[in-house]
């Protein structure tokens, strides 16, 4: 390898004044030898920065990825956010940090469709589906009448969520319509119906869930 140090040359003093001259340092012959220009024309290379959401961005696909993590998972508000970050000397404002989750979702817009392709593929599914409360403007529940339904799928390696407007052998269908194979559910009608009409395909043998089973087993006797 050949050694470069022996050919580095200080820049020479015209260029280096030019360089500095809205500096009262510029003539200092230190600040001179500092400078080098290599004869065999070799550069400094700066490391690649972090991945990125987008070509431009400024902040990283991790930072993105907290900050989104921070809002909907730990259920802290940007504004929230923005004073922790200040604390930790990242000056940054609300807007930005939601411009971080909105190219997040852009990226990841496609994930829910292919969450629910590989569920579909597995030999068994765990179903269920709960309540989802409706707020006004004003955060006020709007009641039994405007409550949506909440449908998830579940596997040992993924879990998928659909909001829907109903319980409906539709909605039903909407989350598990193609589906070949075993579901383990409640006895909700809706999974039974499908399972009848030949939806499920393979389906058929529709399993049980054994807490639920339970839970009649002491209905019936008597015990609760």
């Amino acid at each position: 390898m050949r050694d470069v140090s022996v050919q580095c040359e200080p820049i020479n003093n015209r260029d280096h004044n030019t360089i500095n001259k809205a500096s009262s340092a510029a003539s200092s012959s230190s600040d001179t030898s500092a400078k080098c220009r290599c004869g065999c024309n070799a550069c400094v290379e700066t490391a690649l920065g972090p991945a990125k959401l987008k070509p431009g961005a400024r902040y990283s696909i991790d930072f993105a990825i907290e900050v989104a993590v921070a809002k909907y998972a730990d259920h802290a508000p940007l504004e929230r956010q923005v004073r922790i970050m200040a604390r930790e000397g990242l000056v940054i404002d609300s807007q930005t940090l939601w411009d971080q989750i909105d190219s997040l979702a852009k990226v990841l817009r496609a994930l829910p469709a292919t969450l629910k392709e590989y569920l579909h593929a597995q030999p068994v599914l765990g179903a269920d589906e709960t309540r989802w409360r409706m707020l006004s403007a004003k955060g006020k529940d709007l009641g039994e009448a405007k409550q949506w339904q909440v449908w998830g799928l579940s596997a040992p390696k993924a879990v998928c969520y659909a909001i829907l407007d109903s319980r409906s052998t539709e909605a039903g269908r909407t989350v598990l319509g193609g589906y070949r194979g075993i579901v383990m559910a409640d006895g909700y009608g809706v999974y039974g119906s499908l399972s009848k009409g030949r939806e499920l395909h393979v389906g058929e043998l529709l399993g049980a869930c054994a807490k639920k089973v339970s839970r009649h087993r002491v209905l019936l006797s008597g015990e609760g």
